[in-house]
C-alpha cells in the first residue's frame, strides 16, 4: 500500500500543472454529482480536510518544509475531494439498496413486533377487566335479588295502601249517595269533596284515612238519626239539647286533629239547627 511519502514523491515526479489540471477536472465533474446533496458535499470536504491534515502532520514529522509540499498537498486534496464526491453518492445508493433495505426491514419488523406486543397487552387488560366485571356482577347477584324483592314488596305495600285509601273514600261517597235526600240542606256534595280532598287525601296514611272515613260515616249516620228523631222523637227542647251535647262530648274525646273535630262539630251544629226547625214546625 502506498505511503504518504510515495504519494508526495509521485506528485513531485509528475508534471505539476498537468496534475493540477487533472485534480481540478475531477473536482469540477464531481461537484455536479453532489450539486443537490449538501450532506455528500460536507462529507467530501471533511475527508479532504482530513487528508490535508495528515499531509501536513506527515511533512512536519519528516522534517519537510510546508512550502515544499504545499502544491503537492493541494493536488492530493483536490483529488481526494473529487473522488469523495463521486464515491459517497455511489456508496450511499448501494447502501440504500442493500444494507439500508435490510435495516429498514429490521426496523419495520421491530415496530411490528412492538405493536403486536402492545395490542396483546391491551387485549389481555381488556379481557381481565371483563372477567373482573363478570365476577363482580355474579357476586352482586344476591344483593340485586334482595333489592328487587324489597322493591316488589314496597310496591305491593304502596298499591295496597292506595287501594285502602280509595276504598275508604268510596265508602264515604257511597254513604252520601245512599242518603242524599236525608242529608239535603245539611251537607252538600261540594263540601264532602272538599273534606275528602283535605282530610282523606293520599298524603295521609291508610289507617288515618280509614279512621276519618269511619268517623265521617258515623257522624253522617247520627245526623240522619237526629233528623229522624226531630220528626217526633224529641219530647222537649232539653232532650234535644242533651242529645246533641252528648255528640259534642264524644267528638271532643276523639284522638283526631283539631281540623277534623271542628268539621264534625260544624256538622253536628247544622244537624241541631235542622232538628230545632223541624221540632218547632211539628
Amino acid at each position: 500500500m502506498a505511503t504518504l511519502h510515495d504519494w508526495l514523491t509521485l506528485a513531485e515526479e509528475q508534471d505539476f500543472l498537468s496534475s493540477l489540471f487533472v485534480a481540478g477536472l475531477v473536482v469540477y465533474v464531481a461537484q455536479h454529482a453532489v450539486r443537490h446533496d449538501p450532506a455528500a458535499r460536507r462529507a467530501g470536504q471533511l475527508v479532504a480536510g482530513l487528508v490535508l491534515a495528515i499531509v501536513v502532520v506527515g511533512a512536519l514529522a519528516r522534517g519537510i518544509e510546508l512550502g515544499a509540499v504545499a502544491g503537492r498537498a493541494l493536488i492530493l486534496c483536490g483529488l481526494t475531494l473529487g473522488l469523495s464526491w463521486l464515491l459517497i453518492p455511489f456508496l450511499r445508493a448501494v447502501h440504500s439498496r442493500t444494507t439500508g433495505v435490510c435495516l429498514k426491514s429490521l426496523r419495520t419488523a421491530g415496530e411490528t413486533y412492538r405493536q403486536r406486543r402492545t395490542d396483546a397487552r391491551r387485549r389481555a387488560a381488556a379481557d381481565r377487566a371483563r372477567r373482573e366485571q363478570a365476577t363482580a356482577w355474579e357476586q352482586a347477584a344476591p344483593e340485586r335479588e334482595r333489592q328487587q324483592q324489597e322493591s316488589e314488596v314496597l310496591h305491593a305495600r304502596e298499591q295496597q295502601a292506595q287501594q285502602s285509601r280509595n276504598d275508604s273514600r268510596f265508602r264515604c261517597l257511597l254513604f252520601f249517595d245512599q242518603h242524599a235526600d236525608g242529608l239535603a240542606g245539611k251537607l252538600s256534595r261540594a263540601a264532602l269533596d272538599a273534606y275528602l280532598a283535605t282530610y282523606l287525601s293520599d298524603a295521609e296514611s291508610p289507617e288515618c284515612v280509614q279512621q276519618r272515613a269511619e268517623l265521617l260515616c258515623r257522624s253522617l249516620g247520627e245526623c240522619l238519626q237526629s233528623s229522624a228523631a226531630a220528626n217526633g222523637a224529641f219530647g222537649s227542647l232539653q232532650e234535644l239539647a242533651d242529645h246533641f251535647g252528648r255528640q259534642r262530648d264524644e267528638v271532643a274525646t276523639t284522638p283526631f286533629s283539631a281540623d277534623v273535630r271542628d268539621t264534625l262539630l260544624s256538622t253536628i251544629a247544622r244537624a241541631q239547627e235542622a232538628a230545632l226547625r223541624e221540632f218547632f214546625q211539628s
